[in-house]
């Protein structure tokens, strides 16, 4: 009778973790250094917008100045600098209108990339 309650506590050991490991990232509960990475990743994308934002200003800039006549572009640097101001505002509408989950998701997706690469790091170490 011993033998079979340790049998059937393996089993149920057994089939909790195996439910665990099938879970997908954001159902795990998240420990201190996940939530650390998270962040993190949630910091750098504000940065990003950031940089963004500033880029665009500096691009809108360059071509006012390069129609107003006060600073004269090739035509090469000017098609260049008016095709990035667009580039840079559709990239950054779509960073904002990303919705809330899908944002969640692409985080995740971020950490577990990193994770994986600081895993290959310390194995190679």
């Amino acid at each position: 009778m011993n033998s079979f309650k340790v049998l059937l506590f393996l089993a149920f050991f057994a089939l909790v973790s195996a439910r665990e490991r099938l879970r997908s990232p954001e159902q795990q509960d998240l420990g201190p250094k996940q939530t650390i990475g998270i962040q993190r990743v949630k910091e750098h994308h504000e940065r990003r917008m950031a940089k963004l934002e500033e880029m665009i200003d500096d691009r809108r800039q360059m071509v006012e100045d390069h129609e107003r006549g006060h600073r004269k572009l090739s035509e090469e640097e000017y098609e260049r600098a008016s095709r990035q101001h667009v580039n840079f505002q559709r990239k950054l509408e779509q960073m904002r209108e990303t919705n809330h989950h899908e944002a969640h998701m692409d985080r995740m997706h971020e950490m577990k990339e990193l994770h994986e690469r600081s895993r290959r790091i310390e194995e190679d170490l």
